[in-house]
């Protein structure tokens, strides 16, 4: 019984240590976007409009080719009132029909349907630069967050350890105990603070897996540093390069042209429509009818007597349409018209989302400098600060003062630092190159 015991508790202990390590799993950026482009409802969506579009390709191709159709029809007829007559009567064929001219509105559609699946193809990638850019935002803040978490808990520690220090001053008689009163109440205070910036984590890892649509995904997992190449990400940040290829590497602009391509074509297939049509078919059939009066046999009824076939062209020239021709090219025109117009707003809109995410990259570099300079003098008064005051030199207030600047100029580093990293993020979504610039994040 006690062998059984001591399996049974193995046993438990190795698939709870299993199930952390899978709950503590290390997740990167790459991981997280991965599983999100996979999972994601919103990019099944749109990749579905695309597989729509590509059928109306296939459909567009497939009106080159003959049409091709066959029937059969049976009857049973009685006649008569006393004396009954019954009748049979089975007819059969097959005809072909062929489009040899539509003012080449069959080529204008193909070119229609493949700009617009190119146009849904664009707006694919798009969404999917959306959702990266989404991801890679909430996981640098939520990577932020789990910094100031550590911050925070150094601080407290820092503060439970002048609270013990104090302690053995009051008791020895150098400090009063309003200092180690005081001391308590900054303890209690930052701890309350503590609990309240892990609560805001803990929430952001559940937001972050709501992102991500998998359902596997438990939030008990850990961050892996967002750290790009420096060198990478300079080489693609470089402002001139970026202003003047924007409306290249953008995909939304790309899908508005080729929506301008296809509205283009739509507005040459409403415009062809008074064109005439040039057709051509043939048909074969034949039948037997029961009882026939010569006497034919039903065979040599479909064999010979009642084979007929025929061939035809027809041209169809539309001559008063009640001007629904003029009214669908008028529609197309005006479509254009948007699409071009909301093409130039596009790029105008580009120019400035571009503009302003390098304003914010680099106003974030400015920032980093001046807090870098800012926390390390701060960590020089705050350690003169604590040699003053054990020497009795200084107050607790002052001292207090002093380790407030500190951990504010700690927290406005990390927050800085971070920002950069989103900021690069940021200058890489409003150029199109988001996914160019999460390449660049170090593996290591």
């Amino acid at each position: 019984m006690k062998l059984f015991s001591i399996i049974a508790f193995s046993a438990l202990f190795g698939a709870l240590h299993v199930k952390a390590d899978n709950a503590y799993k290390t997740l990167t950026l790459k991981d997280l976007i991965s599983r999100t482009l996979l999972y994601n409802g919103d990019i099944g969506r749109i990749g579905r409009s695309k597989a729509a579009a590509l059928l109306d390709v296939r459909q567009s191709y497939a009106n080159f080719l003959p049409s091709l159709s066959a029937w059969s029809t049976h009857s049973n007829a009685e006649f008569g009132t006393k004396n009954l007559t019954y009748q049979e009567q089975l007819s059969s064929g097959a005809s072909i029909s062929l489009t040899l001219f539509d003012g080449f509105n069959s080529f204008r559609n193909v070119q229609r349907a493949r700009y617009s699946w190119m146009a849904a193809e664009s707006d694919e990638i798009v969404k999917k630069q959306e959702i990266v850019f989404s991801v890679a935002s909430k996981y640098i803040q939520l990577y932020l967050d789990s910094e100031i978490v550590s911050v925070e808990e150094k601080n407290v520690g820092e503060q439970r350890s002048l609270l013990a220090k104090i302690e053995s001053f009051k008791k020895a008689g150098q400090k009063p105990i309003g200092d180690w009163l005081t001391q308590k109440a900054i303890v209690a205070s930052e701890e309350s603070r503590l609990a309240g910036v892990r609560h805001d984590f803990e929430l952001a890892k559940l937001q972050l897996v709501e992102i991500t649509g998998d359902s596997s995904l438990s939030a008990e997992f850990t961050l892996k540093r967002p750290d790009f190449d420096s060198i990478k990400v300079a080489f693609y940040l470089q402002t001139d390069s970026l202003l003047s290829k924007i409306f290249d590497q953008r995909k939304d602009i790309l899908g508005r042209r080729y929506a301008i391509k296809a509205s283009e074509c739509a507005l040459a297939l409403a415009q062809n429509a008074s064109w005439p049509t040039l057709a051509a078919s043939a048909q074969a059939q034949s039948g037997y009818s029961s009882p026939d009066p010569t006497g034919v046999s039903i065979r040599n009824q479909f064999k010979d007597k009642n084979v007929n076939s025929s061939i035809g062209l027809s041209l169809s020239v539309p001559i008063f349409d009640r001007d629904s021709v003029r009214f669908a090219v008028s529609r197309a025109k005006l479509q254009l018209e948007q699409n071009r117009a909301d093409l130039q707003e596009l790029k105008l809109k580009a120019l400035s989302e571009i503009r302003q995410a390098l304003l914010i990259y680099q106003t974030a570099l400015d920032q980093t400098r001046a807090t870098t300079i800012e926390l390390e003098s701060a960590r020089q008064a705050l350690s003169a600060a604590q040699i003053r005051y054990d020497a009795g030199a200084m107050t607790l207030t002052e001292l207090t003062v002093a380790n407030t600047l500190y951990m504010t100029g700690l927290n406005d580093n990390t927050l800085t630092v971070y920002q950069v990293i989103e900021a690069i993020a940021g200058v890489g979504f409003a150029a199109g190159l988001i996914d160019t610039i999460i390449g660049c994040l170090r593996e290591d």
